[in-house]
């Protein structure tokens, strides 16, 4: 993620020629920037982009591995085309946004599209969506599909069966089993984090069939330069929250209006 939060980076999706003053060449360029939003990338470019941004999937124990798909032309076109866009990636140790992640504030971004302010409410429903069979298989099937047309010549390390996505092995290091289950995109699993930042607790939920045992968390805001959160009252539950307008939930919510 680029975190540095210097400035006001103006793409095609934050300008419109209605900000600027009829004919005026600001006005002339965003216009040229919304037209070239419309014109689709080559099958190829949102391949790129889709395996340098799944690269977050890949660890060190798959096989092959995050090196191996980093040293791909595809990785490295996909990098190109992100950072034309987006300014280049800063290092997690160095992004001032990663020192104030918690797991609770990381599923809120993932769900709402931003960091969460205090007051703002996360439910176990909004990570169960996130985490949804229909969502993981769309957020795979597109790694998946992209990784066999632009490296054939290695298996991918990754597939989506039932509802459930597994992590290919190297046998002779993983007890002769070849895949793997992946647990962190069960909505249990990542529930369990932040019930144990909500409760104060660290590893002391580890029966997931029990989860959740709260409905929601409400954020305190920045604590000690971090987000915290708590248990939400049943008042706090029973709340009207405005609809999302980012994040996977604003996506289902703009599909769902235009359907």
């Amino acid at each position: 993620m680029n975190g540095n939060g210097i400035g006001r980076r103006l793409t095609a999706t934050s300008i419109s020629p209605a900000d600027f003053p009829l004919g005026s060449p600001q006005s002339r360029a965003a216009a040229r920037a919304l037209l070239s939003r419309k014109n689709a990338l080559s099958q190829y470019d949102a391949d790129a982009l889709t395996l340098y941004g799944g690269e977050v999937y890949l660890n060190a124990c798959m096989s092959p591995d995050y090196q191996h798909l980093a040293a791909t032309a595809a990785y490295s076109r996909g990098k190109e085309l992100y950072e034309q866009r987006h300014g280049p990636s800063v290092p997690a140790h160095l992004d001032l946004h990663q020192q104030r992640f918690s797991h609770a504030s990381g599923q809120f971004e993932l769900a709402f599209g931003r960091e969460p302010q205090a007051g703002d409410i996360l439910l176990f429903e909004d990570v169960q969506i996130t985490h949804s069979p229909a969502v993981n298989g769309f957020r795979f099937g597109r790694f998946i599909e992209a990784w066999q047309r632009r490296v054939p010549e290695l298996p991918c390390p990754l597939k989506f069966e039932d509802g459930r996505v597994f992590e290919r092995r190297e046998p002779r290091f993983n007890n002769g089993q070849e895949w793997e289950e992946v647990l962190d995109y069960r909505p249990e699993w990542n529930w369990r984090w932040v019930e144990e930042e909500a409760k104060g607790m660290k590893g002391e939920l580890s029966e997931l069939d029990s989860i959740p045992t709260i409905a929601g968390v409400v954020f305190l805001g920045l604590i000690d330069g971090k987000h915290k959160c708590r248990p939400a009252t049943e008042d706090e539950l029973r709340q009207a929250r405005p609809e999302p307008s980012g994040g996977i939930l604003g996506l289902l919510a703009k599909a769902a209006r235009r359907g």
